[in-house]
């Protein structure tokens, strides 16, 4: 199993799970006509909850509990992990799809895959691959999906914006 020291695969991502049901509460107990839910929350606070938790869940990840200090993961531990990752032939075939136009932005895409939706797909991931050296096609089939829907236009921007594409 490929071990690395940069990265907790004991840590659970929970936000997701937990944004999907306090907002289909809110969406059950929001009255029509009345601003706020019954339920005492709004969206907005859900959403704001759900963040903070993403980035606690995301810092634990890292080994960075300290919340007083900025969150900084640094490119060599990225690249420490990437490195690792590449190693199975599931997610090398997930970042070499991701990256069809660019294939040298690999890193870059894997680094996107830490954003606030994407971070509950790839987590799995990565802790399956470092706790038993295998993937599941299933956990790569949901992360390549979601990964496909909120990374196309940050990996088509970053493409035109170095010079690549088809010439324009």
């Amino acid at each position: 199993m490929p071990a690395t020291p940069v990265y907790d695969s004991t840590v659970e991502a929970k936000y997701h799970g937990i944004q999907q049901e306090l907002e289909s509460t809110v969406r059950q107990t929001t009255v029509p006509g009345i601003d706020s839910p019954t339920c005492g929350y709004s969206m907005s606070s859900v959403h704001e909850i759900c963040h903070m938790m993403y980035q606690t869940e995301l810092r634990r990840a890292f080994y960075q509990t300290d919340v007083s200090r900025p969150f900084s993961v640094t490119m060599d531990n990225i690249h420490v992990l990437y490195t690792t990752m590449m190693s199975n032939s599931a997610f090398s075939s997930f970042i070499s799809d991701m990256t069809a136009t660019r294939p040298d932005r690999g890193e870059y895409v894997f680094t996107l895959c830490f954003c606030y939706d994407l971070f509950y797909e790839i987590h799995p991931v990565i802790c399956q691959y470092l706790t038993t050296g295998a993937i599941l096609p299933s956990a790569i089939q949901h992360l390549h999906q979601r990964a496909a829907s909120v990374l196309s236009n940050a990996i088509e921007a970053d493409v035109f914006a170095n010079g690549g594409g088809d010439g324009v």
